[in-house]
Formats: C-alpha cells, sequence, structure tokens
C-alpha cells in the first residue's frame, strides 16, 4: 500500500541527498577559489595585449587577439559565478558555456539553497501537519492529509448517532430519485440517490420492480486511503466513511431463491443440530469454555451479538457448514454466560445474506436476526460481540463507540500475516484499534482455520482503581 505521511518529516534518502549537496557545496566552494587565482581576467586580458604589441606589423590581427581575450575574459567570469555543481565539473572540461546552460546553473543553485532552507527548518516535524502548508500539493494529498488530520485528532469515523440516524431515514417511505444526505469525516454533505434495483429473469413477462431498499457500505480508514491512493484522484465521497449502496446485479425473483439457498427448513435444522454436535467434541470447544467460565464472572451481561456468522441455508456446503459452526458458538457463549449473571441474555446476530429460512430456523433455537445496522447500535459495555472474519470495518466502528464486555472476534495484531485472513483492509488493525486492545486481556482461542479463523478472546480489564478478581491464566493468555 502507498502511504502518504501527512507530517511534513524528510525522508532518509532526501536527508542524505542535502547531506551530499553541502559537502558538494564546500568542495566546489574550495575549487572555485582555486579557479579565480589561476585564472584571472586582468591576467588574461594583459596577455591578449602583450601579443597584440608583439606584432606591429598587422594592427587588425592585434585588435582580433585583444577582441577575443575580451571574450575569454567573460568566460571565466561566467563560470566563476556559476552553481557550485557546475564549477565542480568544470575542472574535467574546457568547453565554453552557453547563455542557456548558464541560466540551468542558476536555477540548480536556487534549487540545492531551497533544499537546504528546508532540512534547516525542519523543526517541529513531529507535529500534525497544518492544512494550510498543503495548498500547493495535488488534490489527492490534501485529502489524505485532511484524513490523517482528522483521525489524529480523535474524531470518530463511524458515530453511533450518524448510524442510528441513516437507519431510521432508510425504514422510510422513498421514490425513485430522492435525495439522501451523508456527512463525511470532514463534516461536508454528501448526496447519494435513491433507487429501486430492476429484478431479471428469464420471463420478461413477469419482471418488475422489486422494493428492495439500498444497503449502508463502511470504508475503513485504510481502505478509504487506499482507494484515495488507487485511483489518483478525488470524487464527492471519498471522505465519507459511510456510503449508500445498490445492488450491481438484477435481484432473482422468490420462486428461484432454491438456486441461492435452501427453502426446506427441516433440512437446516439437521444440518444446524448435526454441527452442534461437531462442535461441542471438538478442541476449539473445550478452550472456549474455559475461557469463559474464567471471564464469566468479572462482567454483567445482557446480550451477545453475532456479525457475519453467515447464511445457515446456503447450497454451498463448505459456506453452509462454516456458518453453522459459528451459530453453535454464539449458542455455547450464550448458555455458558448464563450461569454466571442474573436472567437471561439476548443473542442477537446480523448479516445481510440471512434469508427467510435462517431467520426462522434461528428463531427456532433462540437467536433474534437483525437488520443492519440494529446490531451495531446494539454493541454497549453490557455485550458480547462475536465475529469471524467480517467485511467491513467492524473493530473501528466497536471502538469508536463502545467497550463490550466481552469480544471474540479475529486476532488484533496479525492482519496480513496469515494466509487465512483475506480482505484485512476492509477490517484493518489500526492505531485506534490497537490502543483499543490495551484495555482487555487476551486470550486463546484456539486453532480451527475450517470453520473460523485466526481469532482471540478479548475480556475487558477492570477500572484501574481495582484489581482484577480472575487474571488470565499463564497457558491461555495470548502470546
Amino acid at each position: 500500500m502507498a502511504s502518504h505521511e501527512a507530517s511534513p518529516k524528510i525522508s532518509p534518502v532526501e536527508e542524505a541527498r542535502v547531506i551530499d549537496k553541502v559537502i558538494l557545496d564546500q568542495e566546489n566552494a574550495d575549487q572555485k577559489d582555486e579557479n579565480e587565482a589561476h585564472a584571472d581576467p586582468e591576467d588574461v586580458g594583459q596577455t591578449a595585449s602583450d601579443q597584440a604589441s608583439a606584432d606591429p606589423k598587422d594592427e587588425n590581427q592585434a585588435s582580433e587577439v585583444e577582441a577575443r581575450a575580451g571574450q575569454e575574459s567573460e568566460t571565466q567570469a561566467t563560470k566563476v559565478e556559476a552553481s557550485p555543481n557546475e564549477a565542480g565539473a568544470s575542472q574535467t572540461s574546457t568547453d565554453e558555456k552557453t547563455e542557456d546552460e548558464t541560466e540551468a546553473s542558476l536555477a540548480d543553485e536556487g534549487e540545492t539553497i531551497t533544499d537546504q532552507e528546508t532540512a534547516e527548518t525542519g523543526e517541529g516535524q513531529e507535529e500534525i501537519l497544518d492544512i494550510s502548508d498543503i495548498k500547493e500539493a495535488n488534490p489527492v494529498d490534501q485529502a489524505i492529509a485532511i484524513m490523517d488530520h482528522i483521525y489524529e485528532s480523535g474524531t470518530p469515523f463511524f458515530p453511533k448517532e450518524q448510524l442510528a440516524s441513516i437507519a431510521k431515514k432508510l425504514r422510510e417511505p422513498y421514490q425513485n430519485g430522492d435525495c439522501f444526505n451523508i456527512a463525511g469525516i470532514d463534516g461536508k454533505v454528501v448526496v447519494f440517490s435513491l433507487f429501486n434495483p430492476v429484478q431479471i429473469d428469464s420471463d420478461d413477462d413477469e419482471a418488475q420492480n422489486a422494493n428492495v431498499p439500498p444497503g449502508i457500505m463502511y470504508i475503513s480508514s485504510v481502505e478509504m486511503r487506499m482507494d484515495m491512493v488507487r485511483q489518483r484522484e478525488i470524487h464527492c465521497a471519498s471522505l465519507c466513511s459511510v456510503r449508500l449502496c445498490h445492488p450491481h446485479f438484477g435481484i432473482p425473483k422468490v420462486k428461484n431463491t432454491q438456486t441461492y439457498a435452501m427453502e426446506d427448513i427441516h433440512m437446516v435444522e439437521k444440518l444446524l443440530n448435526f454441527s452442534i454436535l461437531e462442535w461441542e467434541e471438538c478442541k476449539v470447544y473445550r478452550k472456549v469454555q474455559r475461557v469463559l467460565k474464567t471471564v464469566g464472572g468479572m462482567h454483567r451481561i445482557n446480550k451477545i451479538i453475532g456479525f457475519a456468522c453467515g447464511s445457515i441455508s446456503s447450497l454451498n456446503r463448505y459456506r453452509a457448514t462454516r456458518s453453522t459452526w459459528q451459530h453453535a458458538l454464539l449458542l455455547t457463549v450464550k448458555a455458558t454466560l448464563e450461569r454466571y449473571n442474573e436472567g437471561e441474555i439476548t443473542c442477537y446476530a446480523q448479516d445481510p445474506a440471512y434469508t427467510e429460512v435462517d431467520e426462522a430456523m434461528l428463531s427456532k433455537v433462540g437467536i433474534k436476526v437483525l437488520k443492519d445496522p440494529d446490531g451495531l447500535l446494539e454493541a454497549d459495555d453490557s455485550s458480547v460481540v462475536v465475529a469471524c472474519r467480517p467485511s467491513f470495518p467492524l473493530k473501528e466502528i466497536i471502538a469508536d463507540n463502545a467497550r463490550p464486555a466481552i469480544l471474540i472476534w479475529d486476532r488484533i495484531g496479525v492482519e496480513g500475516r496469515t494466509p487465512y485472513y483475506r480482505n484485512w483492509s476492509r477490517n484493518p488493525d489500526t492505531a485506534r484499534v490497537k490502543a483499543f486492545k490495551k484495555g482487555y486481556y487476551e486470550y486463546k482461542f484456539g486453532l480451527d482455520f475450517i470453520h473460523f479463523a485466526c481469532m482471540a478472546i478479548y475480556s475487558r480489564r477492570p477500572p484501574p482503581r481495582s484489581a482484577p478478581q480472575n487474571a488470565p491464566l499463564d497457558d491461555d493468555k495470548g502470546a
């Protein structure tokens, strides 16, 4: 990923370049003094006069010699006034400089002086860049500098109030072409257009508009930077972390949904029950049970929220198996933590891939399906968040808005270093996420890259004034 730093720091290459120029300037200054000593214009003129007087027979030849001496004097004076780089080159060259070459030398000298002044006035480079200092930069660098300035100032990229407002507006009736305003991270309003995608099918007579609302797209700070660098241009939503998105393909008809998902709820129930039995017999299940028993009594928990657990009715066997195992994890967390908390714990799940069959089956086992972004709005300090490789910046959203009691998600600090973690830029471990991690104990989840990923369990640390009731076990704490 190309990186554009917002602060005006001098890179090691630029610093070495400035040092080399300073050394070269000193050497050329000494050489200039030597050239002045060996090539005095008055001496050259005097030599030409002597040559002219030595031959009194031809006065015209003497005049030509004298004129040539004057030209040589001007040329030598030009060499003395040239830049240090040109003076050094003149040690091995006796060609006369043209007027254009002299101007180029003076231009190089001015550039060298400017670089030296920049190096000498580099005080306060660690401070946040003032936006007014990049007026002459290209639009991409300006936008990246603004984004870095806003990020370092601590401004949330995904404020809960904005998500709640967007959810409310999206559920109101609208017409095709209606405008929808969303503020970017810089406070500027971006206008999106609302429309309904067209339903496509082989039977054109039955094709009609599907009343499917647009979805919400969450852009991480890393992905926002990558988009600007890759496209090398700025558009109106470049600094907008929450955007509206519409399907770029036709919505399949209800009568063709069996192509994508199972419609028989009894088959889905059998698959889920079989996966629960397999899950409860594996080593990871026992590992998770042990950690939850250790940290269960440290917090008061009233809800569990699962994100991106997938559709359990998918006809893709691999995806369906992964999904059923992850929902089995939700049921395990719920059953284990209810032993240490008064009352029943509500379990939620949010994923746009859920079908009607999924909702019916999950509701039957005690999991309530939420629409986007209701699950994000439910996250608070008394909740448990469970997620496996989500394709949106869940870590940044949670870090901006809450401090859940327990987190069971992708381990922080291993992004991009394992082949099992794809699309890391969509849910990156940014500086805020790493600072957020410092408020949690980390426990090992166990190894199961088939059904989960490189995950970890995080338990929120108690306030600084009180000591933890249950310290992490040495063999459980993540390395």
